[in-house]
């Protein structure tokens, strides 16, 4: 639903199925934003925001990253 809603904004939009997969689409600089599902299959959204905070570190960027969650409660 957010890949649509921002493609149709004219944003272009990468999506990553993994923690690790994220990780590696990353690098200081690239992104604007990032959303970021906190309940990862793979590992927690807070462990992979703060590894992209590290490959940050010593840069001049900051990107904002928003905590979203696709889970659905009963």
């Amino acid at each position: 639903i957010e890949k649509a809603l921002l493609t149709s904004l004219n944003c272009q939009v990468d999506v990553a199925a993994s923690g690790e997969q994220a990780l590696k689409l990353f690098n200081p600089g690239k992104y604007d934003l990032v959303f970021m599902d906190i309940g990862l299959e793979d590992t927690s959204g807070y462990v992979v925001a703060k590894q992209l905070r590290h490959l940050e570190k010593n840069t001049q960027h900051h990107v904002p990253i928003i905590a979203l969650t696709s889970y659905a409660a009963d």
